[in-house]
């Protein structure tokens, strides 16, 4: 099936998952997405998690968070 991420166009097996996908994609940023440090939204911008299985066409953005996890938003560096 054809599923899209940051707009490149992939084919991957059905009930792939969004890990899955970046990882066949990018296998660095599936480790930032697995580490808590990359979010991934749907075309809609709705977040979804990386084990959630994907449908055809799905589109797939993923940026790296500028927030650490585990880390105070407020805390001063």
């Amino acid at each position: 099936m054809r599923v899209y991420l940051n707009e490149q166009g992939v084919t991957v097996p059905e009930r792939s998952t969004v890990l899955d996908v970046v990882r066949l994609v990018d296998p660095g940023l599936a480790d930032q997405v697995v580490a808590g440090n990359a979010v991934c939204t749907d075309g809609r911008s709705v977040t979804c998690a990386p084990g959630d299985v994907l449908t055809a066409g799905s589109i797939l953005r993923v940026r790296i968070s500028a927030r650490h996890p585990g880390r105070d938003p407020d805390a001063h560096a």
